[in-house]
């Protein structure tokens, strides 16, 4: 299916920006995801002061972002001493709305680091398993419907996973051989990856178990090596200075770093997520496992990871040989490893596995490329294509559904259109609070059914839970619009 000569990473590339950036200005005028704000107003405030004042989220990528802002301001005064403000101002509206356009530009550098992920994965790939996994595993990685989902917005993680893929590309070098470069790099871009989002740091585990596969496989290295020690202590100091590179002010104002009271310190953070029972622990890692994790991956990656563990368990029993396949070890333990240590917190959000979604593409992608090197080429390739039209369909329909019109903003240019017509509203719960508060609209909010109310007053239910015995007059929904569906009712 692909061509081991062949130069595809431009397509890839090119395929993974698309599925990101279609729908990018989704929901606007409005911001619905609640944590949206945190980098924008962040990186908006560093102007007036370097230190954020707060460390619930690391600092690198709000620096990146103030960075971005201020190139984007000078751009401005570029248009306007060159005399195209009035033009643009008509022609590109958005470039001009304060409200808005700082929001485009964060999700835009987001969707474009998620997509270059697809670089470090291919290398990676490459470097382990030949030309032909690398382009596969790319492609993979370029059409993950939660990755791609995630990517429409302002938030840190799909960066953190950006750099942590770097980091991965390193350390995946120490499983055959020790290098002192390799080392300090990983180290570097594991802290870059936890000063982005500390669950990033979680990467240090993969650089520890790529260590001692190594060691423990080799003949010629010993446990206790102080020349080995010594690449783990200048990696460890590496990922340090990555780590205070991205937030200086851990060390600046590292009383407020340390505090676990509230969101403002760091600490506060680990203690939030919390922690469940052994129990219960397992038991949620056998739900991200058999239902979670297929869902947001598109199934088959899932799927093919899964198969090349129970393959190297199975060929380590037969031969009794635990290094024989050193590779397929690293990344499934890896993979298995990241998520089982994230299932045993208290809050299980799916953004929080991202830090395993490389091991587990790179684990099961090259897996099935490694078995299918010696298939006839028309097999191989309809395996290939089963594998990846769930992700891909999934990817497409995430996609469009950014692309569509979010119901609620349907709701809004139809109040727009009926403003004057409107005398009261009744509102069975705030989920559209954010719409009445830009109509500058003042609503009742009842939890009663409605017998008698005064004419030319409506009714607005989302979720369709609470039927009313009155006229429902619209219906706002769609089978791929974003938001809830939304019910009005009228006399």
């Amino acid at each position: 299916m692909l061509r081991k000569n062949s130069n595809y990473l431009p397509l890839i590339i090119a395929l993974a920006l698309a599925l990101r950036l279609v729908g990018i200005t989704h929901g606007f005028p409005f911001i619905f995801h609640p944590d949206e704000p945190t980098i924008v107003r962040s990186a908006l405030a560093i102007r007036f002061n370097l230190n954020p004042g707060h460390f619930d989220w690391p600092h690198l990528y709000i620096y990146l972002n103030y960075l971005l802002y201020m190139l984007f301001d000078n751009l401005r005064k570029l248009v306007t001493f060159a005399g195209y403000k009035e033009y643009t101002y008509f022609s590109l509206p958005l470039f001009w709305d304060d409200e808005l356009v700082f929001y485009f530009i964060t999700r835009s550098f987001s969707a474009i680091l998620g997509a270059l992920t697809v670089v470090p994965v291919y290398l990676t790939a490459k470097k382990i398993f030949g030309r032909r996994a690398g382009w596969l595993s790319a492609l993979a990685w370029a059409v993950i419907p939660f990755h791609v989902w995630h990517s429409h917005y302002s938030l840190p993680d799909v960066p953190m996973t950006f750099f942590l893929s770097w980091a991965l590309y390193f350390i995946s070098g120490l499983i055959f051989r020790k290098k002192m470069s390799d080392y300090l790099w990983a180290g570097f871009f594991i802290g870059l990856a936890a000063s982005t989002k500390y669950n990033g740091a979680l990467m240090i585990g993969g650089l520890l178990l790529a260590h001692f596969i190594r060691v423990l496989s080799e003949r010629n290295e010993k446990l206790l090596d102080f020349d080995s020690w010594k690449c783990l202590f200048l990696s460890g100091f590496m990922s340090i200075v990555g780590f205070i590179l991205g937030t200086p002010y851990a060390v600046l104002d590292h009383n407020t770093f340390i505090r676990a009271d509230n969101a403002s310190g760091a600490l506060w953070q680990f203690t939030n997520v919390g922690k469940v029972s052994l129990l219960e622990h397992l038991k949620q890692f056998f739900t991200v496992m058999a239902v979670d994790l297929p869902e947001n991956m598109g199934y088959t990656f899932v799927i093919i990871f899964i198969a090349a563990f129970l393959y190297v368990i199975f060929r380590a029993v037969k031969h009794k040989k635990f290094f024989q396949d050193k590779d397929l070890l690293f990344f499934t333990l890896l993979g298995l490893g990241l998520i089982f240590y994230v299932a045993g917190s208290e809050k299980t959000r799916a953004h929080y596995f991202f830090v395993a979604y490389p091991a587990v593409i790179l684990g099961g992608v090259g897996f099935l490329a490694q078995r299918l090197e010696n298939i006839k080429s028309r097999v191989k390739n309809i395996i290939w294509i089963i594998v990846f039209s769930f992700p891909l369909y999934f990817s497409i329909l995430s996609a469009y559904s950014f692309y569509q019109t979010d119901t609620r903003v349907i709701f809004y240019r139809w109040m727009l259109d009926n403003k004057r017509a409107i005398n009261k509203v009744y509102v069975l719960d705030n989920d559209l609070a954010p719409i009445f508060e830009k109509l500058n609209m003042k609503v009742q909010y009842e939890d009663a059914s409605f017998r008698n109310f005064e004419p030319g007053a409506y009714v607005v239910d989302t979720g369709n839970e609470n039927k009313v015995d009155i006229k429902e007059i619209l219906q706002i929904k769609g089978p791929l619009n974003r938001g809830p569906e939304i019910d009005i009712y009228a006399p």
